[in-house]
């Protein structure tokens, strides 16, 4: 003891520095910033006035076995930062377990599968200042997606696509975007408008061509077993490239009603390719390389999600025609360092797909050729993504419009004569086919057409009719399945028109019988 006292008095003055030194640093921690610290960000921060929970399309829906990216904004007095991270959590009671968020800080709500609630109130809590929050109401709705996993008839990507007869495309209708100054907003407009924004006519023209069920059957009871969707997504998209539910849900209906129709679908990305860069370099008015790939990341996460749990028949499609729009050559195969980059898009296309759950780790899928061309170097600088499904589910495609003259009518009238021209096709198949053999996949002509140009040369529905006959025998005779572009316009209205119409979706009728029998003949289907 009195050694313990001898120390105490000899080093007392140090002691008592040292423990001065503490308390006023602990004091400095706690009142720095005028509130209590976490990590590096300040809690109770005083310039906090309010939270905001933004989402797209005003109030949320979210469908059962879905789930939605929310997002907030955290609000501070004029001339203030405040730091923006939130903490989500479910502030309503009674809700089932799988409905849930992701985490606490990124606003993914997953809504149960079985969800009884048709109303959940979620809360956004501002974690610089935990006394402001904002609480939002989450209406749920029923999915019209499966919400288990369908049977799944487990074939190769040849046994389907030797399956298919002849397909068609539902052109210029989900695929609409913004090409020049004005479109629907992605935050006011309607379904129906971005639907409808490319399609000829008055309201109640463009009414009557709104995609309905009738038109699918009759589709189908024409011949066609195959049907292609191509769909934009950014159109109807946040900043964060969080897809509105209720554009989710329109083309889940739509893909319903062909698989009800027995007809194998082909689901895609197609206009989103706009805005990629495939360059390494910065290039104006594009995303960079990186952000356009998170930007397809984005879209296919919640579009493998949604579409999990349907049978083989369904099929996704990277991308239509994925090119960096506006560059030198980007419809003469684009560059060797942009079809390396679009390979590195298609291996993330397929690991994201295969991890996405329910059916999708053994679906088949489709990537195309640089802007889906027949050149030389497009088709041979395609590379196979490694699949961990192992081999078997991927197809190849690519469109052509061939010959060129023919198949457009821009300039003045070209006639087709298939001992004239007819080499001009075959030796394109040829190409095409011999990649697919040489990657071991089975490969499709995911475009074809020819315009209507019968106010330039009566003889056109003649040689029309004999073209899509020669067409469509050759890339028979190759294994290669051939969709129809439809775009739903019949008539030109100027030299450069594209008149691919074939489906009058007005009364459900085709508008050119003889072209459509002369297809299905060629294709081999019963019944002409």
């Amino acid at each position: 003891m009195g050694n313990f006292l001898k120390f105490m008095k000899k080093h007392c003055l140090v002691l008592c520095i040292f423990a001065l030194i503490f308390a006023v640093g602990f004091v400095a921690c706690e009142d720095e910033g005028g509130g209590e610290k976490n990590g590096d960000k300040v809690k109770n921060d005083p310039n906090i006035t309010n939270v905001t929970i933004t989402q797209i399309g005003g109030s949320v829906e979210v469908s059962r076995g879905s789930y939605e990216n929310l997002t907030a904004r955290v609000i501070g007095k004029a001339g203030t930062n405040p730091v923006q991270t939130v903490k989500w959590e479910i502030a309503s009671s009674g809700h089932k377990a799988g409905t849930r968020f992701d985490t606490a800080v990124n606003g993914k709500l997953y809504v149960a599968a079985d969800e009884t609630k048709n109303e959940i109130t979620v809360k956004a809590t501002a974690t610089a200042n935990t006394s402001v929050s904002k609480t939002a109401n989450i209406i749920v709705i029923d999915n019209p997606a499966p919400q288990t996993p369908q049977t799944f008839n487990t074939i190769t990507a040849a046994a389907l696509v030797a399956d298919i007869k002849i397909g068609w495309n539902l052109g210029n209708t989900f695929d609409a975007h913004k090409t020049g100054d004005w479109f629907p907003s992605a935050t006011d407009a309607t379904v129906t408008e971005l639907e409808t924004a490319w399609l000829p006519g008055n309201t109640s023209q463009k009414s009557a061509a709104v995609t309905k069920e009738a038109h699918i059957k009759a589709l189908s009871d024409a011949g066609f077993n195959a049907i292609r969707i191509p769909v934009t997504w950014y159109k109807a998209a946040d900043s964060q490239y969080n897809i509105r539910q209720d554009w989710m849900r329109r083309i889940t209906e739509v893909v319903n009603w062909a698989l009800e129709n027995d007809m194998y679908v082909f689901l895609n990305s197609h206009h989103d390719e706009y805005n990629f860069n495939l360059f390494q370099a910065l290039r104006d008015g594009k995303l960079t390389i990186d952000e356009s790939l998170n930007m397809f990341e984005k879209f296919w996460e919640q579009i493998a999600y949604n579409f999990r749990n349907y049978d083989e028949r369904l099929i996704f499609e990277a991308l239509n025609e994925p090119r960096t729009v506006g560059s030198q050559a980007q419809w003469s195969g684009g560059t060797s360092e942009e079809r390396a980059n679009l390979n590195m898009f298609y291996q993330q296309f397929v690991n994201l797909v295969r991890e996405s759950g329910g059916n999708n780790d053994k679906r088949i899928l489709l990537i195309n050729t640089y802007a889906a061309s027949g050149s030389e170097s497009a088709i041979n600088d395609l590379a196979l993504p490694n699949d961990p499904s192992g081999t078997g589910k991927i197809i190849i495609s690519v469109h052509r419009y061939i010959p060129d003259g023919f198949a457009f009518q821009r300039y003045g009238y070209t006639a087709w004569d298939r001992n004239t021209n007819g080499a001009a096709i075959t030796s394109e198949l040829n190409r095409i086919q011999t990649k697919g053999s040489a990657l071991g996949v089975p490969v499709i002509m995911g475009e074809f057409g020819a315009v209507n140009a019968e106010a330039k040369n009566a003889s056109n529905p003649a040689q029309r009719n004999d073209w899509v006959d020669f067409y469509v025998t050759e890339a028979k005779n190759r294994g290669i399945p051939c969709f129809w572009w439809d775009n739903y316009i019949f008539d030109a209205t100027s030299n450069d028109s594209e008149t691919f119409g074939l489906l009058n979706r007005a009364d459900n009728t085709f508008r050119f019988p003889e072209l459509l029998s002369a297809m299905m003949q060629a294709a081999g289907v019963s019944g002409y």
